[in-house]
């Protein structure tokens, strides 16, 4: 039975995983090591249970600046909130359109509640001006941004203006995405356009 042997592998992925984990763990422990995921519980877990620890430590710092903040995970925000819970001095920095992470555990949720989240009312400052793009790239950007269920708003501008249109191009996979970019790389040396004056900017995993 496919399916019953399908079952029969996550299964024993997932036993695997487990023991590897454990196998990990015993290793970190054996040579007083840590790694960043335990970082943040021992954190938590330390401030659950020593109230003044958590005030000790609390009390360390005027300000708390957090950059970045929509790839911030719950723990780390729950973290945030133990350390301030009526948000004085916290500064957090972030864009809720330019949440990616959530495959490593990161929730646009922490940015988006970021003013509700503390007893003192948070005073949010928008910095809608680009110094990179140029207007028609923003136009695009703003366009998409304003699809978002739910966000933060913000019109994003700049004073470089540009003759040039940017093209939204939607395709299936990543093949057929570098299939369409090496077409239109060759396209452009076909019309004249010297490879060398080309440029393929792209964010990497």
């Amino acid at each position: 039975d496919p399916l019953a042997l399908c079952e029969i592998l996550a299964t024993d992925r997932e036993h695997l995983a487990a023991a590897a984990y454990r196998r990990y763990q015993s290793s970190l422990k054996a040579r007083g090591m840590v790694d960043f995921d335990d970082l943040l519980l021992c954190t938590e877990e330390l401030f659950t249970r020593h109230p003044a620890v958590r005030r000790s430590e609390a009390d360390r710092f005027d300000h708390v600046l957090v950059d970045e903040y929509q790839d911030t995970n719950r723990l780390q925000a729950q973290i945030l909130l133990r350390l301030r819970p009526d948000g004085a001095g916290v500064t957090a920095v972030g864009d809720d359109a330019q949440s990616i992470y959530s495959f490593r555990g990161a929730t646009v949720r922490n940015i988006l509640d970021f003013p509700a989240q503390f007893t003192l009312p948070a005073r949010i400052v928008t910095l809608e001006r680009n110094y990179r793009s140029t207007q028609p790239i923003l136009d695009v950007s703003n366009t998409l941004i304003a699809a978002a269920g739910e966000r933060h708003a913000k019109r994003l501008w700049t004073d470089k203006p540009s003759a040039g249109q940017p093209q939204l191009v939607l395709v299936p996979d990543e093949a057929q995405q570098a299939h369409w970019v090496a077409d239109q790389v060759l396209a452009h040396r076909e019309g004249g356009l010297r490879l060398k004056s080309q440029a393929v900017l792209f964010r990497t995993s």
